[in-house]
């Protein structure tokens, strides 16, 4: 399966989560996770650009990921 870009989204309290909140009840562990990340410095990543829309005619995802612990990081 090709894999398309993924974008870092620093304000995803704008750019991701209005869209996470027009999925409910599916989306509420990511939005959970985008809203309260697992680490202090958790980056948050969709595979849409932070200035555009998730796209309609195809699948998206979002993802955090962060330094848990000193030996872990969580994803």
């Amino acid at each position: 399966m090709p894999t398309g870009e993924v974008y870092v989204h620093p304000d995803a309290s704008s750019s991701v989560v209005p869209h996470l909140k027009a999925h409910l009840p599916h989306a509420s562990v990511e939005l959970y996770v985008t809203e309260v990340p697992p680490a202090p410095d958790s980056i948050i990543l969709a595979t849409f650009p932070p200035s555009e829309s998730p796209p309609e005619s195809r699948a998206w995802a979002i993802g955090v990921i962060g330094l848990v612990d000193v030996l872990e990081t969580g994803f």
